[in-house]
C-alpha cells in the first residue's frame, strides 16, 4: 500500500491551494470595504467585517506561506505529542478538519508557557488562514499587545557596538530586512537633504527615504566610519533584540513634523487638515507603504 502523506505535507498542500502571488490584498480589502457599505455597516461591525473577509481570502506572498507552514510545524509537532491518534486519522482520511478541534487546546499550552502576545497573536492569524475560519480559538484569551511594552532600549543600556545600528533606524525607520541591505553608496545627498535608497522593500518595491533632519549629521558619521572601515554593507548583521517597530513609530512621528513644517513653509494658505493629509501620504511612502490609511498604526 502507498504511504500516506504525513500532517504536514497535508497543511503544505492546503497552504498551496491558498496561493494567490501576484495579486494585490489590498483589492480584496478594498472590495470587501465596498461591500460593506453596501450593506451598511459602520465603525467595529464593518471593521470586523473587512478582517474576516481579508484573513481567509488566501495566500498573498511566498513570506506568508512560510510563515504558515513555519506555525503548522509547531503545530504537528505539538499534535504528534498530545495527541498522536488524531494525527493518524487525519492521515488517514488525508484531511487537517480532523485536528481543528485542538487549536484552542494548543494556544492555550502556548499561553501559558509563556509566548510572546506578537507570537500568539501572528500564529493564531495564520493558523485562520490555514483552516479558512476567521473566528478559530477565539474563545481563547490571549495577552494583549501592547506597544508601550515594546520600548526601545535606553541610550545607556544599548551596547556600545550597536550604538550605530539603533541611531540608522531611528533616522531612517526602516524595516530589519532593509537595513541588513542597505549598502554604502544608499546612502546619499538628494534634493538639499539625506536620503536611502531602498533597493528591494516590502513587495519587492524600490523607494527613497528621507533621513530625519536632526539626525543627518549622525548619519553622515556611520557612513564615514564604515567606509574606514572597508564595510560594504552598512549592517549585515540584525540581533533579534532590536525592537524596529519601535524605532519606525519613533520616525513616522518625528517625519510628519518635519513634514507638516515643510509644506507649511511652501504653501502658507493651505489649511491645517490639507497639509497633515499630505504630510501623513510622504511619510507613508518612507514607511515603504504609499498609503495613509496605515499611518493610524505609527500614529496611535
Amino acid at each position: 500500500m502507498p504511504r500516506k502523506p504525513s500532517l504536514f505535507h497535508l497543511f503544505r498542500l492546503r497552504a498551496e491551494s491558498l496561493l494567490r502571488v501576484g495579486e494585490k490584498k489590498h483589492e480584496v480589502k478594498k472590495v470587501a470595504e465596498e461591500e460593506a457599505v453596501r450593506m451598511g455597516l459602520c465603525g467595529k461591525e464593518r471593521v470586523e467585517f473587512v478582517r474576516r473577509k481579508t484573513l481567509c481570502a488566501g495566500i498573498f506572498s511566498f513570506r506568508t506561506l512560510r510563515a504558515c507552514l513555519q506555525v503548522a510545524g509547531v503545530f504537528c509537532g505539538w499534535l504528534k505529542t498530545r495527541h498522536p491518534e488524531k494525527v493518524k486519522e487525519a492521515r488517514e482520511k488525508g484531511d487537517i478538519e480532523v485536528v481543528k478541534p485542538y487549536v484552542s487546546e494548543f494556544f492555550i499550552y502556548r499561553r501559558d508557557a509563556g509566548y510572546s502576545p506578537y507570537t500568539l497573536k501572528k500564529e493564531r492569524s495564520l493558523l485562520r488562514k490555514l483552516f479558512l475560519d476567521p473566528e478559530l480559538a477565539s474563545e481563547v484569551e490571549l495577552p494583549s499587545r501592547r506597544l508601550e511594552d515594546r520600548k526601545p532600549l535606553k541610550e545607556a543600556e544599548v551596547p556600545e557596538r550597536y550604538q550605530d545600528l539603533v541611531d540608522f533606524c531611528r533616522a531612517t525607520g526602516l524595516r530589519r530586512v532593509e537595513l541588513r541591505r542597505v549598502r554604502l553608496e544608499d546612502v546619499q545627498e538628494k534634493d538639499g537633504g539625506l536620503v536611502v535608497y531602498v533597493r528591494r522593500g516590502k513587495g519587492g518595491k524600490a523607494r527613497w527615504v528621507r533621513v530625519r533632519r536632526d539626525m543627518e549629521r549622525r548619519v553622515r558619521e556611520i557612513v564615514a566610519e564604515a567606509k574606514k572601515q572597508g564595510k560594504e554593507r552598512l549592517f549585515p548583521r540584525i540581533p533579534g533584540w532590536l525592537g524596529v517597530k519601535v524605532y519606525r513609530r519613533e520616525y513616522a512621528w518625528v517625519r510628519l513634523e518635519e513634514e507638516m513644517e515643510r509644506l507649511k513653509e511652501e504653501n502658507p494658505g493651505l489649511r491645517t487638515r490639507d497639509l497633515r493629509k499630505m504630510a501623513k501620504l510622504e511619510v507613508s511612502r518612507d514607511l515603504g507603504h504609499n498609503r495613509t490609511d496605515v499611518m493610524s498604526c505609527y500614529l496611535e
